[in-house]
């Protein structure tokens, strides 16, 4: 990802820091009876000419053909983002290096939030710039799950695609790792005010599952919100899991 999505987060302010974030049915057929001849088991393959097709698969073991033939034992597809939005579920993330500012805004307060963001972006963007450092995805706004009282602090975050040996810490802009681990994790479509009620789904989530929050959780901020329209925004929305 180039910077311009990050600069579009800075420019429009829209960034909302304060919202501190998948069985087809199978058609079974009719037992053959002893006075009939079952129709030969077929799973889709290759024929002998090479040709996408219906493979007879009659003469292999039982089990063999149960495993080619049973759709119940194919594996299950990957869920789509729709479908991680409908229903999260837990995975295991690998870590991320990152380049960071740590901030602070006033709870509650949007305005000062988004200022708070804008300034720690601006940074980043230079230091990116100067260092000639590969970003590899979206801008990070990371927060502590359980930090409470008027000022709440957050990292502003870029993700690198490696940290060149040597890459110093300038100012403000740290470099460390968002670490890996266990996460629960939720597509919000729509503006940043709202992505609040994603996090709290998100933590119902958990306690269905007899699970806990970890210590943080982070906003990834997929589209460009200086060309889509606010209630068409897609917001990855991560919770650490204890």
């Amino acid at each position: 990802m180039g910077l311009n999505r990050l600069k579009s987060l800075v420019e429009t302010g829209k960034v909302d820091g304060a919202a501190a974030v998948q069985v087809a049915e199978t058609a079974k057929s009719e037992p053959a009876t002893p006075s009939e001849k079952a129709p030969p088991q077929s799973a889709p393959g290759k024929t002998p000419e090479g040709k996408d097709g219906d493979l007879d698969v009659s003469g292999l073991p039982e089990p063999v053909q149960k495993a080619l033939t049973d759709k119940e034992s194919q594996p299950t597809p990957l869920p789509s983002a729709e479908d991680l939005a409908r229903d999260p579920d837990v995975a295991q993330r690998q870590a991320q290096a990152i380049i960071y500012v740590s901030t602070t805004a006033k709870s509650g307060d949007q305005a000062a939030t988004n200022a708070a963001l804008a300034d720690a972006n601006n940074e980043l963007i230079a230091y990116i710039q100067k260092h000639g450092l590969d970003v590899s995805g979206a801008p990070l706004a990371i927060w502590d799950n359980d930090e409470e009282g008027d000022q709440r602090r957050f990292d502003a975050a870029i993700p690198l695609l490696s940290v060149p040996p040597g890459l110093p810490e300038e100012g403000r802009v740290k470099v460390g790792e968002l670490e890996a681990g266990l996460v629960i994790m939720g597509v919000h479509r729509g503006a940043y005010s709202s992505i609040g009620d994603t996090l709290t789904k998100l933590r119902g989530k958990l306690r269905d599952k007899g699970m806990k929050p970890g210590k943080r959780y982070w906003e990834e901020y997929v589209s460009d919100p200086g060309e889509t329209n606010d209630d068409e925004l897609l917001t990855n929305v991560y919770v650490q899991v204890q």
